[in-house]
């Protein structure tokens, strides 16, 4: 496979992931913000999605484009993280339990 290829390929899925998953984050982050909690499967998915932005973070050399939006999605999910376990104590719960 040629470099060309490569990264037709990389922008390929990292733009599936624009449409269909950064909705799902947003809608997330919009949750936690509004004093919701997470589900354990909310979680999981969360915990999958950050690891594979994280590898698609550390080869974005390959697509500079991409580098800003890998960054802010990456803090979305710290952000998501830390409002949920804030709601979840507020309400007397252990989000740990759940995941």
């Amino acid at each position: 496979m040629n470099d060309q290829q490569h990264n037709g390929i990389s922008q390929a899925v990292l733009q599936e992931f624009v449409d269909k998953e950064l909705p799902l984050i947003q809608r997330a982050l919009i949750e936690v913000k509004a004093g919701g909690t997470l589900s354990s499967g909310e979680v999981e998915v969360l915990y999958q999605h950050l690891d594979m932005v994280r590898d698609w973070y550390d080869v974005s050399w390959e697509m500079p484009e991409y580098k800003d939006l890998l960054a802010k999605v990456i803090a979305s999910y710290d952000e998501i993280a830390h409002l949920a376990l804030r709601n979840e104590a507020r309400k007397g719960g252990d989000i740990s339990r759940k995941a």
